[in-house]
């Protein structure tokens, strides 16, 4: 009697897709899938798709484990793209310089709750540039926070304060959490081509010309947050008279003034080495798999 063959163990993860260049002679391609727990290293025959425009590649991954180049990889067999996959369980643990850092991010979406402005905000960092390299830009280059990951714990460190005031109006508390998270944005493009002509505009204008689609999703849904979220970042509150045209914004920028004094007096300023935009990858060396999902037969 024919014993029945086994089929091999598949597994599913959602993650961020991203194909390495190919090489000459190899018939599998090499791509990694980022995800809560750190990058998988994989191989497949899979042909490469064009993400979404100005968007990581979100997707729902099959693969199983087979051998390559006389070792057992993980080979995907297929990649399912899903562009409304919320962003904040792909980004890995380790992300940040800090290690609860990403963690926190976390955390802060779900203080939104079903909010639309959640959606924006996965939007947003599902913007490669942001989702690389949010984690290790600095808060500033010769001031406050002028380290690698200055940026995030300048940022995320803001927006819990504002999320935990409970006596602000909800609508306020969420559009100013955003703010807060969001208000130095524009400096991962700024720091990273110091020679372009939109930099002469500062960081508050290159930070909204670059989260200008994000708002114009979250306009369909919710338009005075995404109205008054543009008056924010823009830095333009500031126009009636000298006061705020939002009151959120007074509340916003006594934070970063408190933030950065803070800051300061913990760790001199000084200047920081020019940033190179980069993710996380260079300073950690994940396993070439791990255990990270459940078999299905």
């Amino acid at each position: 009697m024919t014993k029945p063959i086994p089929l091999p163990a598949t597994f599913q993860l959602d993650g961020v897709v991203e194909y390495q260049p190919a090489v000459a002679g190899e018939p599998l391609r090499a791509l990694t899938v980022c995800h809560r727990d750190g990058r998988l290293n994989c191989r497949t025959g899979l042909p490469e798709a064009a993400p979404p425009p100005d968007r990581v590649w979100k997707a729902h991954v099959t693969f199983t484990f087979g051998s390559s180049d006389h070792r057992e990889v993980p080979i995907v067999t297929t990649i399912d793209t899903d562009p409304g996959l919320e962003v904040f369980e792909l980004i890995p643990d380790d992300a940040g310089l800090d290690g609860d850092i990403v963690q926190r991010l976390r955390d802060l979406a779900d203080h939104l709750g079903g909010s639309p402005l959640r959606g924006f905000i996965s939007d947003v960092f599902s913007m490669p540039d942001v989702f690389h390299c949010f984690w290790t830009c600095p808060g500033s280059q010769h001031h406050h926070h002028a380290r690698p990951g200055g940026l995030a714990e300048h940022s995320i460190g803001m927006a819990e304060q504002v999320a935990a005031m409970e006596h602000l109006d909800v609508k306020d508390r969420d559009i100013g959490t955003v703010f807060a998270l969001l208000h130095d944005i524009g400096k991962i493009w700024l720091y990273a081509a110091e020679d372009s002509p939109w930099n002469r505009v500062g960081h508050e204008i290159l930070g909204l010309q670059h989260v200008m689609e994000p708002l114009t999703s979250l306009e369909r849904e919710w338009p005075d947050a995404a109205a008054a979220l543009a008056v924010l970042l823009s830095g333009r509150w500031r126009q009636r008279d000298g006061k705020a045209v939002l009151a959120i914004a007074e509340v916003v920028r006594g934070l970063d003034q408190l933030s950065a004094e803070r800051d300061l007096r913990s760790r001199p300023a000084g200047r920081f080495a020019p940033w190179e935009p980069a993710d996380w990858a260079p300073c950690r060396t994940p396993p070439d798999h791990r255990e990270v999902a459940h078999p299905t037969r």
